[in-house]
C-alpha cells in the first residue's frame, strides 16, 4: 500500500512564500525563521515527493558521482579534519570538496558537532588606498567567489574585505548577478 508523503511545515512555509512572489531575501529577512538553506531544502523536498524510485536512483547516482562519500557514515578522523579545516577558515565548498560530501552535509555536521555553521570573519585588509580595487573590472572568478560567499552566509562587508572591494561595489555586483542583498547582510 502506498504511503502518502507530505512536506514538512518549514518547507511548506518556504514554498508558499515563494508562490506569493517573495524573493529569497524577503523570505529570509521576513521573520519566518527561514534561512537560504531552508529554502533550497524546501525545493529539494518538494522534488523528492514528485520523483519515482527510478528518478531517485538517477539523482543519487549523480550525487555520488560528484560527492563519492555522500550519505556515508562520518568517521572520528573526518570529524576532526572538519573541525580543523573550519577553524582555519576554509569555505563550505572547499571543505565539501576535500571530504567528497555535499556542502549541506558539511553544514549539517558542523551544527551537529556544536560548531557554528556561520563562516569565520575575514581579517581586516590593509588597503593601499581608500578603495584599492576601485575602477578595476571584476573577473569571473571574483564574481563566482562573491556569489558563493554570500550564499554561505557571509555579510557584504566581509565579502568586500575578502575581495578588497567596497561594500557598495559588492552589493552592486551581486545585484547585477541577480542576487538581492536587501539593505545589507
Amino acid at each position: 500500500m502506498s504511503e502518502r508523503r507530505q512536506l514538512s511545515s518549514k518547507s511548506r512555509t518556504a514554498l508558499e512564500l515563494m508562490a506569493e512572489g517573495q524573493s529569497y531575501a524577503q523570505i529570509v529577512d521576513g521573520g519566518h525563521g527561514l534561512t537560504y538553506l531552508d529554502i533550497f531544502a524546501a525545493v529539494e523536498e518538494a522534488l523528492r515527493l514528485l520523483e519515482t524510485s527510478s528518478d531517485y536512483d538517477v539523482r543519487m547516482a549523480a550525487i555520488k558521482e560528484r560527492y563519492p562519500r555522500a550519505y556515508e557514515k562520518w568517521s572520528d578522523d573526518e570529524e576532526e579534519q572538519l573541525r580543523s579545516l573550519r577553524g582555519e577558515g576554509h569555505l563550505l565548498d572547499e571543505i565539501a570538496e576535500i571530504h567528497q560530501r555535499q556542502p549541506s552535509a558539511i553544514e549539517s555536521r558542523l551544527d551537529r558537532l556544536g560548531l557554528t555553521s556561520q563562516p569565520p570573519s575575514f581579517p581586516e585588509v590593509k588597503f593601499k588606498g581608500e578603495h584599492p580595487r576601485s575602477g578595476e573590472l571584476w573577473t569571473g572568478e571574483e564574481e563566482g567567489e562573491a556569489k558563493r560567499l554570500y550564499r554561505e552566509g557571509y555579510r557584504v562587508d566581509e565579502i568586500a574585505r575578502r575581495l578588497e572591494r567596497t561594500p557598495f561595489a559588492v552589493r552592486v555586483r551581486l545585484s547585477q548577478l541577480g542576487i538581492d542583498t536587501g539593505q545589507d547582510k
